[in-house]
């Protein structure tokens, strides 16, 4: 009956005790669609499908972490909530069932200041950040999809023209980053858009981060070179210290890392010259992305399931 365009129905929200007749009128949304509604439960199953590989291929989470990750990510009210903040969740909502669009702006606020918080317990976050990463990729397609699909405004190709916060409006699925990133030959890397440059500097990061890690006793490149007495992380210090400062450290310290590493940090540096403007006033866009390409950059261990595993129980 989804199909039937000749009823329409009405989400209410509500408080108290229905049983006692005490009940308090918080907010309507009428006149919703029934394809409407059956098209954004389309689109969450969509998410699911795209992200479920990712999630048990690309993530250090166990299987009950992972298997709770993947239902949340299919939930529409958990995508809405987590991109916007509980305080928008209904004007989201109405703009959801009404097909009106909704911008990313604010998402990348929210992702970014939760992912920023977090790294600054790492090594002991990965695990989180990790989940977060997923929460990104999987609101960045949702609202993708919705764009293309219920708000239908014709230019939201992946070669579309800019849009207003930089870059174009869709993001490459997962592993074509990945392999942008490290199947390209380095020369041939072209950024096109800061998504896909902040993804591609986490990678790099965290691919030093390991060869700095195995050279230094147990040390976190991040906390340890970059993100010391508690600093918060910028683009500038991502690209001045972070990406800029990798051939001193190797050769410094001596550190086993590959020259294809430090090539494709190279170009990566040269993207920040490139999107050098866009980065100044995207800056949450931007970190969203690095944080997001650097969380999963991290490779599964069997010790490790193991531990998560036993931490769920």
């Amino acid at each position: 009956e989804w199909d039937n365009e000749e009823f329409r129905l009405s989400l209410i929200y509500f408080a108290g005790d229905p049983g006692k007749l005490n009940i308090h009128l918080r907010s309507v949304i009428n006149d919703i669609l029934p394809t409407t509604a059956s098209k954004l439960d389309k689109l969450c199953r969509q998410v699911v499908e795209e992200m479920e590989e990712i999630i048990y291929d690309q993530t250090r989470l166990s299987e009950k972490s992972a298997a709770r990750k993947t239902r949340q990510i299919g939930n529409l009210f958990y995508l809405l909530v987590t991109a916007f903040g509980p305080s928008y969740l209904w004007s989201s909502l109405e703009k959801a069932f009404k097909k009106q669009p909704l911008a990313k702006r604010l998402f990348y606020k929210n992702c970014s200041a939760r992912m920023t918080q977090l790294a600054k317990m790492l090594p002991e976050s990965m695990f989180t950040l990790q989940q977060e990463a997923v929460d990104y990729f999987a609101i960045n397609r949702f609202l993708d999809n919705y764009s293309i699909e219920l708000v239908n405004t014709g230019d939201c190709q992946i070669n579309s023209p800019k849009n207003p916060e930089g870059g174009d409006l869709i993001m490459k699925p997962v592993q074509e980053l990945i392999s942008l990133t490290w199947e390209t030959l380095a020369e041939d890397i072209k950024f096109e858009n800061i998504d896909e440059l902040g993804f591609a500097a986490g990678q790099v990061v965290q691919r030093f981060g390991n060869s700095y890690y195995a050279g230094t006793n147990g040390k976190d490149y991040i906390k340890h070179r970059i993100m010391t007495f508690g600093t918060s992380l910028t683009p500038e210090v991502i690209h001045l210290k972070a990406l800029g400062r990798m051939e001193e450290y190797t050769s410094m310290l001596d550190l086993k890392v590959s020259l294809d590493v430090l090539k494709r940090a190279a170009v990566i540096t040269m993207g920040f010259v490139q999107y050098e403007g866009e980065i100044k006033t995207n800056k949450d866009r931007f970190m969203a992305a690095f944080w997001a390409g650097y969380s999963l950059g991290r490779k599964k261990k069997a010790s490790e399931l193991k531990e998560n595993q036993e931490s769920d129980n």
